[in-house]
């Protein structure tokens, strides 16, 4: 896994794909689509033909309110080229219709697995050295899946680590677009969607989304002009909640970012783009405005606790916040450390990364130095401030993305690339992963001719998760994950200090 070491300029390259579901006129998950029979995840059957899959384009409903359920063409079931493995897909015991999604019909009606009667297999780890495991994620539905994002998740039992990513399995009459909801632990899966396309239905009949920030918090968009729904994976067993009813996206809130807790069965949030807007009841499709006007910018949550950066026009970056506990949007660390670009939150503190002495977190000239920093988790201003690490090696540290920050327990890491002589990013990419306890840095790369996988990447106690593709792979493909055991970071990773 450790590619050969480049002479380029280092840059952060925050390549979790961008933090949201709509926004506006910014580059977004919309804007980044591919286009039909391009660059997909499908397993095409018997007289199957191309398509993408892909994560949140602008496709919307026909009125403000849908309601009823999955109906209309009975969900086009059909096993006529699916594989004994797939056959599942075609069983209607084993699906429930979404309730209020007439928005997608009758093009692409939408089911979801029964708890219990979900047919694919458990990923299988496979040893790829000491302290090293790796797993293929389209194993009987293609050779590789689309849209991966990568979550850790404090449960009743602990850590976990859980993937969602999306797959395409097409025959004659039936194309299944598939959302996976995988606990990466043991392998099983948790939660499935499908929406039953006809075959060469246009590609935004139904699509699901989510934020590049949880593998938890999913949205289903389609119709014409334009509605949404969102809807919690069943992490912890059952079926999936979800926001009733749809309504028309050009009548909810737009952000920069969006990002959920745990509390309150998973509430959602965006900050960014002049407000900090949540969706405090996941069952009710109602977005509350928590502050506007807003400053804030990127952010993350975890357990109670929703946290985000807050830049005002004059003055410098600080830490604010959202918790349960009734007192509303609040300030956690005034001022941040100098240059703080990104921020997220563990059940234990509240990390970040600066980018000091360049243009912004966004903007040239790029940054010539970066740190990790740390505080104690809190609710309220008072207590411990930040500690600073050790500056990180490198000399152009550049933010692509909005969400490429990921902590837990004593570590935390960023993904980072490399920007050629004239000063441009290019699209090799690797991981900074710091030891907040020891001071400890590595520097860990995809193997040769693989690339790392943005959002398809967390930390738990024990290991540090992320996904690869391959090198002619477009941007939205993952094929493998990786697991490496924290404590034998050194046999893959590059030591830093």
């Amino acid at each position: 896994m450790l590619g050969a070491l480049t002479s380029k300029s280092r840059v952060v390259l925050a390549l979790a794909a961008l933090g949201l579901l709509r926004c506006g006129s910014c580059t977004s998950e919309r804007d980044r689509q591919p286009a039909d029979g391009g660059d997909a995840a499908s397993s095409d059957a018997a007289g199957g033909s191309g398509g993408a899959m892909v994560d949140a384009p602008g496709g919307g409903g026909s009125a403000p309110d849908a309601s009823g359920g999955a109906g209309g063409s009975g969900g086009m079931l059909s096993d006529a080229g699916l594989t004994p493995e797939q056959a599942w897909l075609a069983d209607p015991e084993a699906w429930l219709p979404v309730p209020g999604t007439e928005f997608t019909q009758p093009l692409c009606p939408v089911f979801e697995a029964k708890e219990g009667d979900i047919g694919f297999a458990k990923l299988g780890w496979q040893p790829c050295g000491a302290g090293c495991e790796s797993t293929l994620l389209g194993e009987g539905y293609g050779e590789k899946g689309a849209l991966p994002t990568a979550t850790t998740y404090e449960l009743a039992g602990g850590a976990s680590a859980f993937l969602t990513y999306d797959l395409s399995v097409k025959t004659p009459s039936v194309w299944h677009y598939l959302r996976r909801v995988v606990r990466l632990d043991d392998g099983a899966t948790v939660g499935v969607l499908d929406g039953r396309r006809k075959p060469n239905a246009a590609i935004d009949t139904c699509v699901f989304g989510n934020g590049r920030e949880s593998a938890r918090a999913n949205a289903l968009l389609g119709g014409e002009p334009g509605s949404e729904m969102r809807m919690v994976a069943p992490l912890a067993g059952g079926q999936w909640i979800w926001s009733q009813p749809a309504k028309l996206q050009a009548t909810l809130p737009i952000g920069l970012v969006e990002f959920d807790i745990d509390a309150s069965g998973g509430a959602m949030f965006m900050t960014g783009k002049g407000g900090v807007f949540a969706l405090l009841d996941p069952k009710v499709n109602n977005w509350t405005a928590l502050e506007t006007p807003s400053t804030s910018s990127r952010g993350a949550g975890q357990g109670d606790l929703a946290v985000w950066t807050d830049e005002p026009p004059s003055g410098p970056v600080r830490i604010r916040g959202w918790a349960t506990d009734g007192k509303g949007v609040r300030t956690l660390l005034d001022p941040a450390p100098p240059g703080t670009c990104l921020v997220n939150v563990t059940p234990s503190a509240i990390v970040g990364i600066t980018l000091e002495g360049g243009g912004g977190c966004q903007k040239p000239p790029w940054a010539p130095k970066s740190r990790f920093w740390w505080a104690p988790r809190k609710y309220e201003a008072s207590g411990a401030g930040a500690t600073l690490g050790q500056d990180l090696p490198g000399d152009a540290f550049v933010p692509l993305s909005v969400l490429p920050l990921r902590a837990w327990g004593a570590y935390v890491a960023v993904v980072l690339g490399t920007v050629n002589e004239a000063g441009a990013l290019d699209s090799d990419a690797y991981f900074l992963i710091t030891n907040m306890s020891s001071g400890k840095t590595w520097r860990l790369d995809a193997e040769p001719g693989h690339r790392i996988r943005d959002a398809a990447w967390t930390i738990t106690p024990s290991y540090f998760y992320y996904g690869d593709q391959e090198a002619a792979d477009g941007p939205q493909i993952v094929r493998r994950m990786f697991r490496l055991e924290l404590s034998k970071l050194e046999q893959w990773a590059k030591p830093q200090n």
